[in-house]
């Protein structure tokens, strides 16, 4: 999937928080990224260690590090950091907006699985967000 596959009826935005939010927090997680490696690898007294801790924090932070492109159609909302991944809307029973984005939740009333199961839709700089919520609602019941 790429721009040339966005239909009319669909919407199509990227959100990448590395860009979007402050440059002191990226620098902050960056420095604890590579401060943790740097201690791992000193404590441990090897520097496979320190690489290692670098790989599994940087893998874990992908979410904010890499971009995230979204598409919202009739059959479902789509994702994309490294490949492509489709949830239909027929999997949603709540859509719970916050001010950075709408979470979609396959449950109707809150659940401690949720956050495993859910689909985090994080609205970034250039996503409209009233036509996000438009969809999301005319597809999930409230």
């Amino acid at each position: 999937m790429d721009d040339s596959d966005v239909e009319p009826e669909q919407w199509a935005w990227t959100s990448h928080p590395l860009r979007d939010e402050s440059p002191c927090k990226s620098v902050a997680l960056g420095a604890a990224i590579f401060g943790s490696a740097a201690v791992m690898a000193y404590s441990l007294e090897h520097l496979a260690y320190g690489i290692i801790c670098l790989g599994v924090l940087v893998i874990s932070t992908a979410g904010y590090l890499l971009p995230t492109r979204y598409i919202l159609d009739a059959h479902g909302a789509a994702y994309k950091q490294l490949v492509w991944r489709r949830r239909p809307w027929t999997t949603f029973r709540r859509a719970v907006r916050h001010p950075d984005g709408i979470f979609l939740s396959p449950f109707r009333q809150p659940n401690r699985l949720e956050s495993f199961r859910g689909l985090f839709l994080r609205f970034g700089a250039d996503g409209d967000t009233d036509r996000i919520d438009l969809l999301v609602k005319s597809h999930v019941p409230d």
